[in-house]
């Protein structure tokens, strides 16, 4: 199996890493694209080979990083390839465009009878600050392709997405209720689903899941999402804010442990398919608690200086819990990653020390 992401976060993609482990637990073998130093998932053991390829980090990138990838594959024998970002799967032409467009997602979703929120969708961020002092907020505020979504609770809050070109969303914020389902889809019917409540995210106030539990399968909510998922075959995970349809992800994501630990293994389940095996349906087992250390922390800190979260609060928060679904690179039998994410984070220390560096200045007199 060929992982590929485009190192959209310089290597440190916590989504690849699982899919790569993901994968050698199912008895698969996989191998990794690299485009940037300190890969997490090429230093994992579960990397059975790596190999260069552009990053998509810049315009026009995306022929010479397809144009790499397609060599590998006609190179190697693959059973098929894993993108597992956004950028990777538009540049390797996978017609998922539709679903990956937040602004196309919207009729998508409500035509399958998945509500989605109240929405204005506007050209740039020229057109938002110019509607900014009627806007509800607080707000959210997302580009319609890819990630960079936060909250916005006044119009001097806009600046934050003066680097972010294209169309722009804006939605209420909804701060409760944040659940997700992934699964895989294969010729029109859900295979596997797993069903997960947010307990915490980092950012606090947009982010990831640092903590979720599985519960149990809402069927209303599967059916809904077969519908919206037509054409489409493989592996996904849709994001909710209360009744809300707010994201779709059609390709592996950074809590497939998660999904792994309640029983449903779906990037193996998915390589199984294109195989020519037909397991059996699976849901996720309830109540297996997951949770994204360092981001977690960071809530929990975040959550003591607002005020809002007591000494005794953070303690049973952050406490141990045993057969924990890990969202990070920490791993007692797959230690590479965390020696990885240190060099990485060593790097940056360092390249925030030159920048600080006055000009002119040598070294010893820094």
């Amino acid at each position: 199996m060929l992982v590929t992401d485009g190192a959209p976060d310089d290597g440190q993609s916590r989504t690849t890493l699982w899919t790569v482990r993901a994968l050698a637990a199912a008895g698969y073998r996989a191998a990794v694209t690299v485009s940037a130093p300190h890969s997490l998932a090429a230093a994992s053991k579960a990397c059975g080979r790596s190999m260069p390829a552009p990053a998509l980090d810049r315009p026009g990138a995306d022929v010479a990083y397809a144009s790499a990838v397609r060599d590998e594959l006609t190179r190697h024998h693959y059973l098929t390839v894993l993108p597992t970002s956004d950028p990777a799967l538009l540049a390797l032409g996978f017609e998922v465009e539709h679903l990956v467009d937040k602004s196309s997602l919207l009729g998508l979703a409500e035509r399958a009878g998945l509500p989605t929120p109240p929405t204005e969708v506007f050209a740039d961020l020229e057109s938002v600050r110019a509607a900014g002092q009627r806007l509800p907020y607080p707000v959210m505020v997302k580009p319609s392709m890819g990630h960079g979504g936060g909250r916005a609770n006044g119009p001097d809050d806009l600046r934050q997405w003066s680097d972010v070109p294209g169309t722009l969303l804006v939605q209420p914020y909804v701060a409760d209720g944040l659940r997700s389902v992934a699964g895989v889809v294969w010729n029109g019917r859900l295979v596997a689903a797993v069903h997960q409540r947010f307990l915490r995210t980092w950012p606090v106030d947009a982010g990831m899941a640092s903590a979720a539990v599985t519960v149990s399968p809402d069927q209303e909510v599967e059916d809904g999402l077969i519908r919206l998922l037509e054409g489409y075959t493989g592996i996904f995970q849709a994001d909710f804010a209360g009744p809300y349809l707010i994201d779709l992800n059609p390709r592996s994501f950074a809590s497939i442990s998660l999904a792994m630990a309640s029983g449903a293994n779906l990037v193996g389940i998915y390589c199984d398919l294109v195989m020519g095996r037909r397991p059996a349906p699976i849901r996720g087992r309830p109540g297996v608690f997951y949770r994204w250390l360092d981001a977690d922390v960071r809530n929990v800190v975040a959550g003591i200086r607002a005020g809002s979260v007591s000494p005794a609060q953070a303690v049973r928060m952050l406490a141990p819990r045993r057969h924990t679904a890990r969202g990070g690179p920490e791993s007692l039998t797959d230690p590479g990653p965390v020696f990885a994410r240190g060099a990485f984070l060593i790097d940056q220390m360092r390249r925030a020390r030159r920048r600080r560096r006055p000009a002119g200045s040598t070294a010893g007199a820094a």
